[in-house]
C-alpha cells in the first residue's frame, strides 16, 4: 500500500486491512512492523495478542479457496515487447 503525505500528515488515523493466516497451535501474539522504503529509521510495530481470539467453528474450511482452472494467458497479452522478452 501506497501512503502519501497528504495522508500521514493529516493526522487521521489509517486503517489497514489483510489477512494473515491462523494455524494451531495459536501463538501468543504476531508482530506486525510497518518500514518505509524510503525514509531511513522510518518504521513502526505492533503485537497484536491472540489472548482472546475467536475464530469462526468452521474455521478450516474457510481459511482457503479453491483454485478457478483458468487458461494462462499467452506472453504476447503484455503488449510490451521489453516485458515479452523476459519470457522467452
Amino acid at each position: 500500500m501506497l501512503l502519501h503525505r497528504k495522508q500521514w500528515q493529516s493526522g487521521e488515523p489509517i486503517k489497514l486491512e489483510f489477512t494473515i493466516p491462523v494455524f494451531e497451535p495459536l501463538p501468543p501474539q504476531y508482530y506486525v512492523r510497518c518500514t518505509s522504503d524510503r525514509w531511513s529509521s522510518c518504521a513502526g510495530h505492533l503485537a497484536v495478542s491472540f489472548r482472546h481470539l475467536l475464530l469462526p467453528r468452521d474455521s478450516e474450511k474457510a481459511a482457503n479457496t479453491d483454485l478457478l482452472d483458468l487458461t494462462p494467458l499467452p506472453v504476447s497479452a503484455l503488449g510490451d515487447a521489453r516485458f515479452e522478452a523476459l519470457y522467452v
